[in-house]
């Protein structure tokens, strides 16, 4: 298997620390400390940075790496840093896992030195959890200094957007005595399944979560139901790379109690998305 084909890269990657409350601009680099990237980078190769990642909607700050086999190097070079231990917040320390990157920290330093450059007067950065430089102007006017530069590939707008998957949960007609007639395996509900699509023209990362997508339920006006009791999926943090068009099925990892709930309509809601469903006896 490659990185290249949808794939499970990091089956056990523990995630100890939530990056919630990291400075925004803990995953961007202005010029200043370019140096330090590419003083990391040459420490642990393949090194590219701090990234975000999302898991069940919670912020989590893992390496950025292009040589997934030098994760544990990776965390050792961050906790002694003087420089990439100070991006932490204190007390959280490095975050098992990591976030498979394309560039590393060299190339994206040489790409973004490259283009400041040739367009002196653009705003340039380094955005390690998209592994790109970004520049902060439109994006005609970014593409065109980057193709001018020779540095299409590793540059792209501030402004844009990153590329996401989409979600479709189903069944959208449940009944309580099916949900009751199967227990759950491992936090999991193989009878709900959740397909990722990534409807984009390059390839998207998804993090799961113990082998699932976590699903969360609402009533009709949006109001939450009541949690699970108890963790319904420790944090697993897992890597899969979706190819343009590719469609993946997972099992949902339900983050509320189903069979206590009456029947009624009610919503499944998969990150931003939302999905009506009836639940009958």
């Amino acid at each position: 298997m490659t990185r290249h084909t949808a794939l499970l890269l990091a089956a056990s990657a523990l995630l100890v620390g939530s990056a919630g409350a990291q400075s925004a601009q803990t995953d961007e680099l202005t010029p200043t400390q370019w140096p330090e990237l590419e003083r990391a980078t040459r420490a642990v190769p393949g090194f590219a940075g701090l990234a975000y990642v999302w898991v069940d909607g919670g912020k989590y700050l893992v390496p950025a790496l292009t040589d997934v086999n030098q994760e544990e190097k990776a965390r050792g070079f961050l906790r002694g840093d003087r420089f990439w231990k100070t991006r932490f917040q204190p007390g959280v320390g490095v975050s098992r896992g990591y976030h498979p990157a394309r560039f590393s920290g060299v190339q994206l330093v040489q790409a973004a030195q490259v283009l400041k450059k040739h367009s002196p007067n653009l705003t340039v950065r380094i955005n390690t959890s998209r592994n790109r430089v970004v520049v902060y102007a439109p994006p005609p006017t970014v593409q065109r200094a980057a193709k001018a530069a020779g540095v299409s590939e590793r540059v792209q707008s501030a402004y844009e957007q990153p590329p996401k998957v989409v979600f479709d949960v189903q069944p959208r007609v449940f009944s309580l005595g099916a949900i009751r007639a199967t227990p759950l395996k491992l936090g999991r509900r193989p009878d709900i399944s959740v397909r990722v699509t990534n409807p984009t023209g390059t390839p998207v990362i998804f993090h799961p979560k113990c082998g699932a997508v976590i699903v969360h339920v609402t009533r009709p006006d949006g109001s939450p139901v009541p949690p699970a009791q108890g963790a319904v999926c420790a944090d697993v943090l897992e890597v899969m790379l979706l190819q343009p068009g590719q469609t993946i099925t997972l099992p949902a990892s339900p983050h509320s109690d189903l069979a206590a709930l009456p029947p009624g309509e009610y919503r499944w809601v998969v990150g931003e998305s939302t999905f009506p469903f009836t639940l009958t006896r």
